[in-house]
């Protein structure tokens, strides 16, 4: 029944197969089968019945939505960059995604540079992440440069 449920979400071509339900942020698709699964691992799983413990499932496609089992590979989280690499998708100064090209981030440029000018006017830590509702550590990140480097303060 749920695997009916997950295929019938998926619209199939000769190409690439789009998942036509939740999605993330990023575009990978969403699917509860006993836990919540991203469709592409999902796919795989249903297809070969295994993915090993630490292995990612990658797309040779890069449609992050496409969840065609011939499109999909195994690989380890360092294979995932090489390809990453090799076709382009990263960038910044030391080839990795940065700022609100990341995907996950919780925090924009302009509240980087404010939150700067603040903490150097005298606001703590801890009252800037209450304020931006992230965590202290984040903030310490921010305004000691070791994240948002390409912000400019």
């Amino acid at each position: 029944m749920g695997i009916d449920r997950f295929w019938s979400k998926v619209k199939k071509s000769d190409g690439c197969w789009i998942w036509q339900g939740r999605t993330t942020d990023q575009g990978y698709g969403l699917f509860f089968y006993g836990q919540t699964w991203l469709t592409h691992r999902l796919s795989w799983f249903i297809t070969h019945r295994c993915i090993p413990l630490g292995m990612c499932v990658l797309h040779k496609c890069d449609v992050p939505s496409c969840v065609n089992p011939a499109h999909l590979f195994l690989g380890t989280r360092l294979d995932n960059m090489k390809d990453m690499k090799s076709k382009g998708r990263k960038n910044g100064n030391n080839g990795s995604v940065c700022g609100v090209r990341q995907g996950l981030h919780k925090l924009t440029d302009r509240q980087v540079q404010s939150i700067r000018e603040q903490y150097r006017n005298g606001v703590s830590q801890h009252q800037l992440a209450k304020i931006y509702k992230v965590s202290q550590p984040t903030i310490f990140e921010a305004v000691h440069f070791r994240t948002w480097k390409h912000v400019a303060s």
